[in-house]
């Protein structure tokens, strides 16, 4: 069952992220292995514009030399400029919702998983 739903862009990136998790894992059941790649190519697709706009806000913060190129530590971390509106501008985007199609995972599905409990709660919103 295919259906389209609205999330924040945050549950997008976290659901994204939990079903790349769980496909790099060898799945015997094909039907469902194609169930989870179509669903985080669909979450992939809704995701990149919300990641360039998180990357244009971070290059919009982050501190930069005197080339204008944005200056990293050792640990590769990057220094905000002016946290407040950064944090502001990220919230705003990551609380935004997007419509996304989905094809809901049934209970069999879940079992079938090789999934942690916290990679499930993830994804409970779309269940059947």
């Amino acid at each position: 069952r295919r259906i389209e739903m609205k999330f924040t862009n945050q549950k997008i990136e976290n659901m994204q992220n939990v079903l790349t998790a769980i496909g790099n894992k060898e799945i015997n059941n094909p039907v469902l292995a194609l169930k989870i790649a179509r669903n985080n190519y669909n979450l992939t697709q809704a995701l990149n514009p919300i990641l360039k706009v998180k990357n244009d806000i971070l290059r919009k913060y982050g501190e930069k030399d005197e080339k204008g190129k944005i200056v990293m530590n050792e640990e590769g971390i990057i220094r905000i400029t002016d946290v407040p509106k950064y944090n502001a501008e990220i919230t705003t985007l990551m609380n935004a919702e997007t419509d996304v199609n989905i094809e809901c995972f049934s209970e069999e599905d879940f079992d079938k998983m090789s999934a942690t409990p916290n990679q499930l709660m993830t994804l409970l919103e779309i269940a059947k």
